[in-house]
C-alpha cells in the first residue's frame, strides 16, 4: 500500500536552516535582555530574507555587548554551516563550546553539519521510496546517507517514522524517539510520530492513544492517527473516556462510536452471562451495566439485568428491564416479552402476599382474584395462595372449594391435596379427609 508522503527536511533544506535556528535559540532567549533579544530576532529575520550579511551584522552587535552570548555564537556557527563555510562554523562552534560546554545546541550543530554533507538528490530519493512503501530499501538508503550513525536531528523523525514500518525494527524506532523527546520534550513532530508508532501494536496502543489525544485538537495528522488507533483498538468499558473525547470533536462519526459499542458490548456481555450462569450476580451486574454505559439500548444487557432481578425476586425491576429489552427487538424479544409478563404476574402476587402479611386478608384476596384466573402454573400459584389464606382465616368452605378447583385443573397437585386434607380435618370430616378427592355426600 502506498503511503502518503510527508513533508521532509529535504523539501526545506534548500531554503535554509531557519526553522532549526528558531527552535534551538528560543529555549535560551529568555536569558537575554530585551535589547539583545531584539537583535537576535533581527538576525533571524535577515537570514530568512537571505541577507546573511545583515544577519551577521546584527549578531556581531550582540557580541559587542556580550562577547560570550551563546545564542549569537550558535546562530553564527549555524549560518556559516548553511553557507558552506566550514572553517568559520568550526570557529564559532569552538567559542560556543568554551562558553557553554553542555549546550544541547552543540549536537544540533553537529547534526546540521552532517545534513550539509548529504546529497539533496539522495535524500529526496530515500524519502520518495519510503512514501511508496519500499521500506527496506528506504531504510537502507537512509542508513547509507547517515553512514549507519545516529540520524541527524533534522532527519530523525523522518527516519524513525520509516523504520517503524518494519515490525522487527519498530522497537528501535520507538527507543530513538523516546530518547529524542527526553532531550527535546517540546518536539511536537517527534511526539506525534511516537504516539502514532505506538498504536501500531496492540500492546502499546493505549499509550499511543494517550500521547495522540492532547495533540489531536491542533493537528489534523494527530487526529487522523488517533481515529485509526481507536478503530484498531479492541476497546473495553474503561476506554470510553478516550472515545468520548474524540466524539466531542467529531459528533457525527457514527462508525467509530458503533465500533466502540459493538466491541465493548460483545466482550462484556459474554463475561456478564458467564458470571450469571455461575451464580455471581454481582459480577454479572457490573458487566451488564458497563455495556449499558456505552449503549443504553443494548437489549441483551437490559435482559441480563432483568434476569438478575428475577433471581432476586425484584419483580418490578425485572419487568422494567425486560420490557425495555423487548422494545429493542431481535431474536429474543418474544422470550423477553413473556418473561416480562411473568415478572408482572409475580410482582402482583407478591403485593397480595404483602397485604396478607400486613394483616389485610380481604385486600390480599381482592388483589389475587384476577391472578387466579391465569392459565398454567401462574394461575395455580395464585389459587394456592388464596386457598391457604382462606384456610388460615377459617373460611373452610371457601378454602375447600378453592383446593378442589385446583385439583380439577391439576389432579396430582400435592400442595392442593395436602391443603384440602387439613381443611377437611378442621371441618371435622375425618372420613372425607382420609380421601380428600372424594366429595362429601349432600345433606
Amino acid at each position: 500500500m502506498k503511503r502518503v508522503a510527508k513533508p521532509t527536511f529535504a523539501t526545506w533544506c534548500a531554503a535554509g536552516l531557519t526553522g532549526l535556528s528558531l527552535y534551538a535559540a528560543a529555549s535560551h532567549a529568555a536569558d537575554n535582555s530585551p535589547a539583545i533579544n531584539a537583535l537576535l530576532q533581527q538576525a533571524v529575520y535577515w537570514h530568512d530574507k537571505s541577507h546573511d550579511d545583515l544577519a551577521r551584522e546584527s549578531l556581531q552587535k550582540v557580541l559587542a555587548v556580550d562577547e560570550n552570548n551563546a545564542d549569537a555564537l550558535y546562530l553564527l556557527a549555524l549560518y556559516s554551516l548553511k553557507n558552506g563555510n566550514q572553517a568559520q562554523a568550526a570557529k564559532w562552534r569552538a567559542r560556543l563550546t568554551a562558553v557553554s560546554p553542555s549546550d544541547t545546541r552543540l549536537q544540533s550543530l553537529d547534526s546540521a553539519n552532517v545534513v550539509q554533507a548529504i546529497s539533496p538528490a539522495q535524500l529526496a530519493y530515500a524519502s520518495r521510496i519510503a512514501a511508496d512503501g519500499s521500506t527496506l530499501q528506504a531504510v537502507a538508503s537512509y542508513r547509507a546517507l547517515f553512514q549507519d550513525a545516529t540520524p541527524p536531528d533534522s532527519l530523525a523523525v523522518e527516519y524513525y517514522d520509516t523504520l517503524a514500518w518494519l515490525p522487527s525494527a519498530r522497537p528501535q524506532a520507538i527507543a530513538g524517539l523516546r530518547s529524542r523527546l527526553q532531550a527535546l520534550p517540546n518536539d511536537r513532530s517527534a511526539r506525534l510520530a511516537l504516539g502514532r508508532i505506538l498504536t501500531y501494536d496492540e500492546a502499546n496502543r493505549r499509550e499511543g492513544i494517550a500521547i495522540l489525544t492532547p495533540l489531536a485538537s491542533a493537528s489534523r495528522n494527530a487526529d487522523a492517527a488517533l481515529r485509526q488507533a481507536l478503530l484498531w483498538l479492541a476497546p473495553q468499558a474503561a476506554d470510553k473516556a478516550d472515545y468520548d473525547r474524540y466524539m466531542q470533536r467529531h459528533p457525527n462519526d457514527s462508525a467509530l462510536w458503533q465500533h466502540f459499542q459493538q466491541s465493548v458490548g460483545g466482550t462484556e456481555k459474554g463475561a456478564g452471562y458467564a458470571a450469571l450462569n455461575s451464580g455471581d450476580t454481582a459480577a454479572a451486574r457490573s458487566r451488564f451495566e458497563a455495556v449499558l454505559t456505552a449503549n443504553p439500548n443494548d437489549g441483551d444487557a437490559l435482559a441480563g439485568l432483568g434476569y438478575i432481578a428475577l433471581r432476586n425476586n425484584d419483580f418490578t425491576s425485572a419487568e422494567n428491564y425486560l420490557n425495555q429489552a423487548t422494545k429493542q427487538g431481535g431474536a429474543n424479544s418474544a422470550q423477553w416479552a413473556a418473561l416480562a409478563q411473568d415478572a408482572k404476574f409475580y410482582g402482583a402476587l407478591n403485593q397480595a402476599k404483602a397485604a396478607a402479611a400486613a394483616g389485610n386478608p380481604a385486600q390480599a384476596l381482592t388483589l389475587s382474584a384476577p391472578l387466579a384466573q391465569e392459565t398454567g402454573d401462574k394461575g395455580l400459584a395464585a389459587a394456592l395462595f388464596r386457598a391457604d389464606l382462606q384456610r388460615r382465616q377459617n373460611d373452610l368452605i371457601g378454602a375447600e372449594q378453592t383446593y378442589r378447583a385446583i385439583l380439577n385443573r391439576d389432579a396430582q397437585n400435592k400442595d392442593a391435596k395436602l391443603g384440602l386434607y387439613y381443611t377437611l380435618r378442621q371441618e371435622n370430616s375425618p372420613g372425607v379427609a382420609a380421601n380428600p378427592t372424594r366429595r362429601r355426600a349432600s345433606p
